[in-house]
């Protein structure tokens, strides 16, 4: 009731489970109370390394529903970690065994976690993939949650398509480059620099205009591919 109300209290919840977990009758419901603690301080305290305590203390449950979630919980902690080629691998292993119909907080938990994994990494297009997949899958169930989800990782999505302003700087000596809270500084009369202007008038430009402007020559191919 805690967790799920509209009025959440994941600080009571979280006092309750950990009570859970410490009374040994309890052993039954210690998995289960572990991926709710977990739930907790990733969400009150964004606590990576408690998650990831939790989830090694589950060890392999015997009930195969039950090892799935921990597995899902587990490729969620590497991603957390930015252990990302490991969470993918995990994460494919996870879905090649789900069917959306049949198991669908499996297959929804799952993907929502493989689109923050894209987003993460910049890979917008396939998060935004995913998205329209999910929507078109759960369109028309009455699942609030599903529907808060999709909703939130849509506003993320653009949020995070949105490009910025980027801010040059020019002294006698270098260029002053600003983008997202990230600075360089790039020397002048450098090749560099030149793209950078020339991008900036241009927005694009072909490899053949690149080379011209850049080595005053003609476009080589496949052999200036790596230049």
């Amino acid at each position: 009731v805690y967790i799920c109300s509209k009025e959440t209290n994941l600080k009571a919840a979280k006092e309750l489970l950990e009570e859970v977990v410490r009374v040994p009758s309890g052993s039954n419901f210690h998995i289960k109370a572990k991926m709710l603690l977990a739930q907790c301080y990733d969400i009150l305290h964004n606590d990576i390394a408690s998650c990831r305590r939790l989830v090694d203390s589950m060890g392999t449950p015997s009930d195969p529903e039950l090892n799935l979630l921990v597995d899902i919980w587990r490729a969620k902690v590497l991603r957390d970690e930015q252990r990302y080629d490991e969470s993918r691998v995990l994460l494919s292993k996870i879905l090649c065994g789900l069917d959306p119909q049949k198991n669908w907080y499996g297959y929804f938990s799952t993907k929502v976690i493989l689109v923050h994994l894209h987003l993460r990494c910049d890979e917008i297009e396939a998060a935004k993939k995913i998205m329209q997949e999910l929507k078109e899958i759960f369109e028309g169930h009455q699942f609030k949650s599903i529907k808060f989800h999709i909703d939130n990782l849509a506003t993320t999505i653009v949020q995070k398509s949105k490009l910025g302003t980027i801010s040059l700087t020019k002294t006698s000596d270098e260029i002053h480059v600003c983008y997202a809270n990230k600075s360089s500084h790039i020397n002048t009369k450098s090749h560099s620099e030149k793209l950078l202007l020339l991008l900036s008038k241009r927005r694009v430009m072909n490899k053949d205009n690149i080379v011209k402007k850049l080595y005053g020559r003609p476009y080589k191919g496949e052999a200036d591919d790596k230049l």
